[in-house]
């Protein structure tokens, strides 16, 4: 094979080893690098010994004499792939790859030794050959994924998950990506970006943000972007432009591509320019559809925010966003009942829509009702009991310092209501320090 003699032209020392000259040469090189008996049981056809040749030159690239390293490389695996062996033939074929570049005929033989691999179900072989013919055939690419996700290789159910998700594809990518969640944190964070793309109910944002959160712990530093964009639409969070910030500055310092530019876009937002085209995006979503959106939008009109303040259009915002069934907006739309905000007081509506948002799970939803039903001096247990799943909530341990303060559980408790309220003030909350000043307990 010519590829073959145009490395041994490399190797002067394979054609001129002399056992006199222990300073030349390729076998003098090697003793001082490796054990003599690797070497020895190399050079007498010892496959294993090879291959571990080869994979340690191969390592060895880096250290400045790469093109030797790979030279050194491609000649023990050479001699490996003669006991026909896939894993030879893909390894030679993967450095013959690395040191050919442009040279279209050794490409074209080196892909051929990878088809032989391939074809035996070497599943690496599989995965590199539809890499390297994604561009010329894409069909035989999709063909060499399918056969090695069919083998349990995650890398390759990966691929055929973002192929699906990037054609729009999204119920093909979901069963992909399930399958290679296992092992690919890459496809936890593309199932997470499906979800979003779509509307959502409460309890399905919160399992969106846990499967972000995985994504980021296996080691997948873009679920950063994707988790500030929960906490900036309330997709199973509430909205908070701190945790924007904050996984925005930690996305920078993973050089996450796209961290500075998102990050400067939340800077600028105080800007009037920058708030009236954000408003008109988040308008844009919701009247597409999207439930955070909608949400969203009745939280700026409640608010005052970029906007004038209407009760009137927050209500109407939540009440779209809830009859979808997305928890945080029935809690919002059931302050507006509370308060009486836009609408007459209706405490019954209030409750009714505290209580759907709890049994999704949503924390304020949950808090809310407590407090509704501590206000009311009722249901007093049920209040204590919700209210204590949430033991970092400053709101909820302040509620809980108020209950035992005024003894409407059982009897006053000085102890657990200073206790409570301590606790609340340590997370910041004034209400609870202002309590702990100004009242005898």
């Amino acid at each position: 094979m010519k590829w073959f003699v145009c490395v041994l032209i490399f190797m002067p020392w394979c054609a001129s080893a002399s056992a006199d000259n222990n300073e030349s040469g390729f076998r003098s090189w090697w003793y001082r690098q490796q054990a003599t008996s690797l070497v020895e049981a190399a050079e007498s056809g010892n496959y294993r010994a090879q291959l571990s040749l080869a994979d340690k030159a191969l390592l060895s690239m880096g250290s400045g004499s790469d093109k030797e390293q790979l030279q050194w490389a491609v000649y023990w695996l050479e001699k490996a792939t003669q006991s026909g062996r896939p894993e030879a033939q893909y390894l030679l074929a993967k450095a013959l790859l690395l040191q050919i570049q442009s040279d279209i005929d050794k490409r074209h033989n080196a892909l051929n030794m990878l088809r032989d691999a391939a074809e035996q179900d070497w599943v690496p072989a599989q995965v590199l050959l539809a890499d390297q013919i994604r561009e010329s055939d894409p069909d035989g690419a999709i063909s060499w994924l399918r056969r090695a996700a069919g083998l349990n290789s995650s890398v390759a159910q990966l691929a055929l998950g973002r192929l699906a998700y990037h054609r729009g594809q999204y119920p093909e990518a979901l069963a992909w990506l399930e399958r290679a969640s296992k092992d690919q944190a890459e496809a936890l964070a593309l199932m997470a970006s499906i979800r979003m793309s779509g509307s959502l109910s409460y309890h399905e944002g919160v399992e969106t943000v846990s499967l972000l959160s995985r994504a980021y712990d296996g080691g997948f530093d873009p679920a950063l972007l994707l988790l500030a964009q929960c906490y900036a639409l309330g997709i199973g969070v509430d909205v908070s432009l701190r945790s924007v910030r904050r996984y925005l500055l930690m996305a920078v310092d993973k050089k996450v591509p796209g961290g500075q530019q998102y990050l400067f876009n939340v800077s600028i937002e105080s800007v009037p320019v920058s708030e009236s085209e954000a408003l008109k995006r988040m308008h844009e979503h919701a009247t597409a559809g999207n439930i955070a959106a909608m949400n969203r939008l009745g939280m700026l009109w409640r608010r005052g925010e970029s906007i004038e303040q209407d009760f009137a259009m927050a209500r109407y915002w939540y009440e779209q966003a809830a009859s979808k069934g997305f928890a945080p907006a029935m809690s919002n739309l059931g302050s507006l009942y509370e308060q009486g905000l836009g609408v007459p007081v209706d405490l019954v509506k209030a409750e009714a829509l505290y209580h759907k948002a709890q049994i999704q799970g949503h924390e304020r939803g949950a808090i809310n009702l407590a407090v509704l039903l501590v206000s009311q001096r009722r249901e007093i247990a049920r209040a204590v009991g919700l209210l204590q799943q949430y033991p970092e909530n400053p709101r909820a341990l302040f509620s809980l310092g108020q209950i035992y303060e005024s003894g409407l559980l059982s009897d006053r408790s000085t102890d657990l209501a200073r206790q409570y309220y301590s606790q609340a003030a340590e997370l910041g909350y004034q209400k609870a320090r202002e309590k702990l000043s100004n009242i005898n307990i």
